[in-house]
């Protein structure tokens, strides 16, 4: 999938050497050595894989399970069947690349982290359910058992949905009307989600153009010049960044975008360089040039 899609280098970078060379820098993520041992990326997404079977049967056998915990479990017990069943069905190099792709998109762990690890692990059970279930579905009694089960894994995603339907719109911002106001529906502006996390500005189609959500220190070091360049070519009318941001890893960061910042200053103006003026020192205005 990767190379098919000319992204393979980029899933190796990312995966491994991301974590390994930009992480410890900062001391998040839990990586402590990563950068000065090149196996342990490997030996903790092998470790994570076990643990999340042991620490959610775990959490069942002293009840403290909940809806989500064994909404885990069952997809990782499903999964790994599935891969178990390949194996067994001589198709020995597609269970070991399946398992290691679970593994390695998962070297945080099986949190939000490891989202990708999940994905590989529901598209498993999706691709070899009638083989798991299959005999169970010829009666009765396995269709209701596989019913139940399948309401029990879908008892979060309905509360959420059901949550979603109650929840009160929080109020607009007024960095986030300022914006809206500024542009028209469709076009293209350049956000820091870390300066302005906005649903809204998305809602009233104002998708950014950079490729980098977040601006934070991490990802700075590896992809700042990714956004100067989106920020030279789109050329957005409003960019929404605030330089004196701060981050809190091991220790407190500000000003690390400074390459960034200097083409942002060179061809954008900021609506106040207060920072007392709350949202209007995160708001950039491009430079009209002689003859606009």
């Amino acid at each position: 999938y990767f190379a098919a899609n000319h992204s393979l280098q980029c899933a190796f970078e990312q995966c491994y050497k991301f974590n390994r060379e930009i992480y410890p820098a900062y001391g998040v993520g839990g990586f402590g050595d990563f950068g000065n041992k090149i196996s342990k990326p490997f030996i903790v997404a092998i470790q994570s894989f076990f643990n999340v079977i042991s620490d959610n049967v775990n959490c069942v056998i002293i009840l403290q399970a909940n809806n989500i915990v064994m909404l885990k479990l069952l997809i990782i017990v499903f999964a790994t069947i599935s891969i178990i069943r390949l194996a067994i069905d001589k198709k020995r190099t597609e269970a070991f690349l399946l398992f290691a792709v679970m593994c390695f998109s998962a070297t945080r762990g099986y949190d939000f982290h490891g989202l990708a690890a999940w994905y590989v692990a529901v598209m498993l059970i999706a691709i070899f359910y009638d083989k798991m279930f299959g005999n169970i579905l010829k009666n009765r009694m396995g269709m209701a058992l596989v019913g139940i089960i399948f309401i029990y894994m879908a008892a979060p995603y309905v509360k959420t949905v059901g949550s979603n339907f109650l929840y009160e719109q929080e109020v607009v911002s007024e960095l986030e009307c300022s914006v809206a106001e500024m542009t028209k529906p469709g076009e293209k502006i350049l956000i820091d989600a870390w300066s302005c996390n906005s649903l809204y500005l998305l809602y009233k189609d104002r998708y950014p153009v950079n490729r980098m959500a977040y601006m934070l220190p991490w990802y700075v070091d590896w992809y700042e010049q990714d956004v100067i360049d989106d920020l030279n070519n789109y050329q957005p009318n409003v960019v929404v960044y605030y330089e004196d941001q701060e981050v809190i890893a091991n220790k407190q960061y500000t000003h690390y975008a400074n390459a960034f910042v200097s083409v942002l200053k060179e061809k954008y103006t900021q609506l106040s360089a207060n920072p007392d003026d709350d949202w209007k020192c995160k708001i950039w205005i491009k430079n009209k040039k002689i003859g606009d």
